[in-house]
């Protein structure tokens, strides 16, 4: 038989317990039920405390509850049933007329009190439906005051990241300029001890501390620039056609010393294009990803552990996969595994940055990344990324003609910090004519005398006229030798300066500066110089 139009739909059927060691006074609450014929119950009936605390967890809309039992009396037996399930409503069905017993009820959470002798079905069917919607409003007051604790907890959270990401900047900046004269003069002392040796000198005991001092240098670049994609939740690597599987490999390497004591490493790498990534980067994502596929297995087990490296490419997508034999994910953590500071790992061990220092990477290439988990399987970490658009290269303006040797330019560099002037004088000096001042008002009167530079290498942050403000003069005063500007930054300590780095990317070298990086670009600057010079003949 269809329904009636207009007639509203048929009210809610309640669960109820009733905890009555009556048989009649079971069969009264029934009678009351059945009376109104617009609402439905399903009574179910317990005849001790014992019998009704078994059945509790069942999910009951209500629990009626009488206060003189067999095996319990009072408020004790309401305390019992709160040890059982803290949440479902219950309403007190009792002989005992007495307020102060009520009123000591109310305030243990119980719902309602109804005396027996008093009680009608209206009554009775008031109470249920009011503990159910007041039971509705204390789980929505629980779950809305829940989701204010996870928001305030998630905004400290942003307020500390933002806090550690300033500090990060900050330090990043501080560290790199002292680092970038260390890597300059490294480079100085290789090319002295090599012209020695072309001298027949004896430099053998020069070349080991020399090595060992470069690596360590290289080491406190990487540990900076981490701290610097942090900051700016990106890298200044520039994006380029990137191989995955050799980017693999070389994390593989990297960690092999610790894997090789936990797990057995299985190898799938397909033939795939190159990707659109930028390679350090790329390679700091794996290394994180396969440190903490070795973390998830214990040493000593090699043989019982595996954990698999595979790459394939699938509609203009590279897709590669670590999944290891670990010991995976609690459900209720999946959902927070890239929140920054947020760890599963023991106090000590991890800062919870590594999984969101990755996500950041693979998505600053144009990428994804997602987990999936299971305890006691283990784990699968899937990182897409897109295939780069041209095949080709771009080639460097500098060595593509190879037209023996470099041009020699007039370079105008300007820094605030002496050592940092002299180092970059010496790697440039050899093959270009070079001028140093401390600021960009030195730097302004300087060219004021003379604009007749190929090249300027210009900080971004000094005490007395910064960079930016230097560009822009040169922009209104020297708009062709604005173009030739490389800029120099240790790190961007405020937002004008990221929007500006942002705006200039191609022109940005970030400190330390490694010297071949350094040479290329200015050669290549040189190059354009001489085209245009050559065309405007």
């Amino acid at each position: 038989m269809s329904a009636e139009p207009g007639r509203a739909p048929p009210a809610p059927c309640f669960r109820l317990l009733l905890i009555e060691d009556s048989a009649i006074a079971a069969s009264i609450v029934q009678s009351h039920l059945d009376a109104v014929p617009w609402q439905r119950a399903e009574l179910a009936h317990a005849e001790t405390l014992a019998a009704g605390l078994a059945r509790v967890k069942e999910g009951w809309d209500v629990v009626l509850l009488d206060l003189g039992l067999p095996d319990g009396e009072g408020l004790e037996v309401v305390e019992r049933v709160r040890d059982v399930d803290p949440r479902v409503p219950i309403v007190v069905l009792t002989g005992h007329d007495d307020v102060g017993l009520a009123e000591r009820a109310l305030g243990a959470s119980v719902q309602d009190y109804l005396v027996k002798r008093r009680l009608d079905a209206d009554a009775l069917w008031r109470a249920i439906r009011h503990a159910v919607s007041r039971q509705q409003l204390v789980t929505q007051l629980a779950r809305t005051m829940a989701e204010a604790r996870e928001l305030r907890l998630r905004l400290e959270r942003s307020e500390r990241l933002a806090a550690v990401g300033q500090l990060a900047a900050g330090v990043a900046h501080e560290i790199n300029n002292p680092l970038a004269y260390v890597v300059a003069n490294l480079e100085l002392l290789a090319r002295e001890i090599k012209r020695l040796a072309d001298t027949g000198a004896p430099t053998e005991r020069l070349g080991q501390p020399l090595a060992d001092a470069c690596h360590g240098a290289a080491r406190v670049m990487h540990i900076v620039r981490d701290l610097g994609v942090f900051a700016r939740g990106e890298a200044n690597e520039a994006i380029g056609p990137t191989d995955v599987n050799a980017v693999i490999e070389s994390a593989l390497n990297i960690v092999h010393t610790q894997m090789k004591h936990r797990a057995r490493v299985v190898r799938e790498l397909a033939p795939i294009s190159r990707v659109g990534g930028a390679e350090g980067r790329l390679t700091q994502v794996f290394v994180n990803l396969l440190i903490n596929a070795a973390h998830s297995m214990g040493e000593g087990r090699v043989a019982d552990n595996l954990v698999e490296v595979r790459t394939r490419e699938q509609d203009r997508e590279v897709i590669a996969e670590i999944v290891d034999s670990g010991c995976g994910v609690a459900e209720e953590h999946m959902h927070r595994l890239f929140e920054p500071f947020f760890t599963t790992k023991r106090a000590g061990e991890g800062t919870g940055l590594g999984l969101a220092i990755c996500r950041s990477i693979v998505e600053s290439c144009g990428g994804s990344i997602g987990i999936s988990s299971k305890v006691g399987v283990g784990t699968c970490v899937r990182i897409r990324l897109p295939v780069w658009a041209s095949e080709e290269p771009a080639a460097l303006p500098a060595r593509a003609r190879d037209e023996g040797a470099a041009r020699r330019g007039r370079i105008l560099i300007v820094d605030d910090e002496p050592l940092i002037l002299r180092a970059l004088r010496g790697i440039l000096g050899t093959t270009h004519e070079v001028v140093g001042v401390g600021s960009g008002a030195q730097a302004q009167r300087t060219l004021l005398l003379d604009a007749g530079f190929d090249v300027v290498l210009c900080d971004i942050v000094m005490q007395e006229g910064t960079g930016i403000e230097l560009h822009e003069w040169m922009e209104a005063e020297l708009p062709a030798l604005a173009e030739r500007v490389l800029f120099m930054t240790g790190g961007a300590t405020s937002e004008v300066s990221r929007r500006f780095l942002a705006a200039h990317g191609g022109r940005v070298l970030a400190k330390p500066i490694e010297p071949a990086e350094l040479v290329e670009r200015v050669e290549a600057l040189l190059a354009g110089r001489a085209v245009d010079a050559a065309g405007a003949a």
